[in-house]
């Protein structure tokens, strides 16, 4: 298993209730899981007024820990500005993540990671598979490539499965820091795929790192809309307590 600094935010996905917010609080996660590793994270997304829509808000908190060498278990719970403009609850969701290839040996890294999702406020509930890799390009860079594939059930569910993809390239910058280039895309769902503008497709630059020689650690971050449906900006930060 190659190193990876560790700081690095990892498994960071939690759909919240709105597309916008399910993009804003997304991370492109790495499949590396760290033995008896610990850590704490709280993220922060804010959305800029778009075609007639309010600014909003949303923020999660998680916290996650390895039980063996090669799975890690995650609490989160999200919140979001309603429509009232009031911060309120808005699900809570269990992921559990199993390492299974690592690039000592087979040249990458590669896990699964199982997600269950339930909503509040007439959210539907969701179970999601994601499956992320981990590819050393040499030197400084890597790459990190998501596919993931979620499925509504309850009340206010839509049918079929929602695919998504997710790209990061990365360079290491010396002192514990990185760059990265995010790209987010989510297809839709196969009981009627939309077309390009219908679907939410963002990308934009992160910057990584920590926080002096504290235990603490960031993320900074701006996704750019590039088709109708996404939003046209999002500013994102992610702080991060590994213990």
């Amino acid at each position: 298993m190659r190193e990876i600094p560790r700081f690095t935010p990892v498994a960071c996905l939690a759909f919240a209730a709105t597309p916008a917010s399910a993009q804003s609080l997304s991370g492109v996660f790495s499949p590396d899981v760290r033995p008896g590793s610990k850590a704490a994270e709280y993220r922060m997304a804010f959305t800029p007024s778009d075609d007639g829509d309010p600014d909003a808000f949303a923020a999660r908190l998680h916290y996650q820990q390895s039980v063996t060498d090669n799975l890690r278990l995650r609490g989160i719970v999200v919140g979001e500005e309603n429509d009232d403009g009031a911060f309120a609850f808005d699900s809570v969701q269990f992921e559990a993540q199993w390492q299974f290839r690592e690039d000592d040996i087979h040249g990458y890294d590669s896990a699964l990671r199982f997600d269950f999702e339930v909503g509040a406020r007439g959210v539907p509930h969701e179970v999601n598979l994601n499956w992320t890799n981990q590819i050393f390009l040499g030197g400084p860079w890597f790459l990190r490539a998501i596919a993931t594939a979620d499925v509504e059930y309850g009340d206010d569910s839509d049918p079929g499965v929602e695919f998504g993809t997710r790209f990061g390239l990365n360079r290491r910058l010396g002192g514990g820091y990185r760059a990265e280039i995010q790209m987010f895309n989510s297809y839709g769902s196969t009981a009627d795929f939309p077309g390009f503008d219908d679907q939410r497709h963002v990308v934009g630059p992160a910057i990584t790192g920590p926080i002096g020689d504290s235990p603490w650690s960031f993320q900074a971050s701006t996704l750019f809309g590039f088709s109708e449906a996404a939003a046209d900006l999002d500013a994102r930060l992610f702080i991060i307590r590994s213990f």
